[in-house]
């Protein structure tokens, strides 16, 4: 295409980010993708210069970072600290797609900032996700943040490191452990186990203890991806925990390994007080396929009148039953 026709065309592409109907839209900011780095300075331009209202930016900002030219970048960072957090989100996805570390500190200032919108949320998980994927550049700002003094900024990193999975950040994940805030307990929790080191094994077991039940579920999640069959006595002594909640998240990580002590585990469950904990007992029978468990199944089936959740203990025992007969007609 020759230099004036193809000047053309963006511009004719960028007029079309405006367009009333939304796939027009789409199509016109993939297309401006498709063309690439000459559409970078046109594209910066025109959203300079405030062509674009506040419904139709968003989709400029996707094309302008969906080439990935680093000559974006400081328009990118400015839409971060903007107040359309539409755009932030974009923004955020971009800057993670071109990886300069330019773009770290700015990042990790999006948890400052609360858009007081339901999309707040969203546009943190982008900053998390684009300081993981910058990768390893991130690492010590990331790390030297979990200090902040801002419990948010210590959430959205703590998920960016356990997504960037460095073997690094365990110690000051196994210490973020302590912290004061529970959700950020929780967070280090879950990082941990994306990380995968065995090490985190024994204070995630100290974590079961944690006066909010919240941060034992977490806890309870990791050390199921990370112990394996190392963990199972823990998590069969932590079913004595007084929140039920507890006890149906060790139930569901339980049910998935392979140990033959499990099956008189399950069938004792099957009489704890809480409904949603005998319906996960139930349940991780029936996926088991064991017929012995038929018996106290069709016990549950004809005489559990309690509720799991909205749903009827007796529906998961139905449900159960039926799947381990299917089972063994099949063998």
């Amino acid at each position: 295409m020759e230099q004036p026709a193809k000047e053309q065309t963006i511009e004719s592409l960028i007029n079309a980010l405006s367009a009333q109907v939304w796939r027009t839209r789409t199509e016109a900011a993939d297309a401006l993708i498709q063309l690439g780095k000459p559409a970078v300075l046109p594209l910066i331009d025109a959203i300079c210069n405030a062509r674009f209202g506040y419904h139709y930016l968003p989709e400029a900002v996707r094309a302008l970072g969906g080439i990935g030219d680093p000559r974006a970048i400081n328009l990118l960072i400015d839409i971060l600290a903007s107040d359309h957090v539409h755009a932030a989100q974009e923004a955020a996805k971009a800057l993670g797609h071109i990886g300069d570390p330019r773009a770290i500190e700015p990042l990790i200032n999006v948890f400052r900032h609360d858009w007081n919108d339901t999309e707040t949320f969203t546009a943190w998980q982008k900053a998390s996700a684009a300081l993981a994927a910058i990768g390893e550049p991130s690492l010590g700002a990331l790390l030297n943040a979990l200090s902040d003094e801002d419990d948010t900024v210590r959430q959205g990193v703590i998920e960016a490191l356990g997504t960037l999975r460095d073997p690094r950040a365990v110690d000051p994940l196994i210490k973020a452990l302590q912290d004061e805030t529970s959700i950020v307990r929780g967070r280090a929790a879950a990082a941990l186990a994306q990380i995968g080191d065995e090490h985190a094994i024994g204070p995630l077991t100290a974590l079961l203890a944690d006066a909010e039940w919240s941060v034992r579920v977490r806890a309870i999640s990791a050390l199921g991806q990370l112990g394996g069959q190392s963990v199972f006595a823990l998590l069969v002594d932590a079913l004595k925990d007084q929140e039920p909640r507890v006890r149906n998240a060790i139930v569901l990580v339980l049910g998935k390994l392979q140990d033959e002590r499990l099956f008189d585990i399950l069938l004792d469950v099957l009489s704890d007080p809480d409904g949603r904990v005998r319906a996960a007992a139930a349940s991780m029978l029936g996926q088991r396929g064991d017929e012995r468990a038929l018996p106290a199944l069709c016990w549950i089936q004809q005489n559990d009148t309690g509720y799991a959740g909205a749903n009827k203990v007796s529906a998961s025992a139905v449900r159960a039953i039926q799947s381990i007969q299917e089972r063994c007609q099949k063998r």
